[in-house]
């Protein structure tokens, strides 16, 4: 059963990358009713397969389909699944700690194939939540920050001396 399940998402992801994604995502969603088990084990096939490092060990056979996922999407594909990761992260509870973890863990791969795939982009939204957590009173909100901030620091780091050396050129040019 559970392969026949595998074969049917890999299925999915080869023909129409943008529906699989899409699907996955929506999963998420706290309008879906699905149990938080499904919940959790839908943000860890989509960042295993949008992650940079990782691969779709279901997929070993197919390396054409074990390309990386977000690199295969349409953008408005890959607005939609920024848009409702933020929207998931915004509607997280104090619940289940361990699906916070993984949502968390979700946006820093989103924000690492952004990073990678579309000329070194730092996802801004991303940012302005995280810092808005850490205004928050409930400490839960503020842990989720912590750790998506600890997820993106290598790629705020880099971003950030890649300024300072574009600024300081800038400058030396006006003196």
């Amino acid at each position: 059963m559970r392969k026949a399940a595998e074969e049917k998402l890999n299925a999915a992801k080869r023909s129409d990358p943008d529906r699989y994604a899409c699907y996955l995502i929506s999963v998420l969603s706290p309008e879906c009713q699905f149990g938080i088990d499904v919940k959790s084990l839908a943000a860890v096939i989509l960042r295993r397969n949008i992650s940079i490092q990782a691969v779709d060990v279901s997929d070993m056979q197919d390396q054409t389909n074990n390309q990386n996922l977000y690199q295969r999407l349409s953008d408005s594909a890959r607005d939609y699944i920024q848009n409702a990761t933020i929207a998931t992260l915004q509607s997280l509870g104090e619940g289940d700690r361990q699906y916070r973890h993984k949502v968390c863990n979700l946006a820093v791969e989103i924000q690492g194939a952004m990073y990678e795939h579309t000329d070194s982009n730092i996802w801004q939204n991303l940012l302005n939540l995280v810092f808005q957590f850490t205004q928050q009173v409930a400490t839960y909100k503020i842990e989720m920050a912590l750790q998506i901030f600890n997820g993106l620091f290598s790629y705020i780091l880099d971003h950030l001396v890649k300024f300072k050396t574009e600024i300081s050129g800038i400058f030396a040019q006006t003196l």
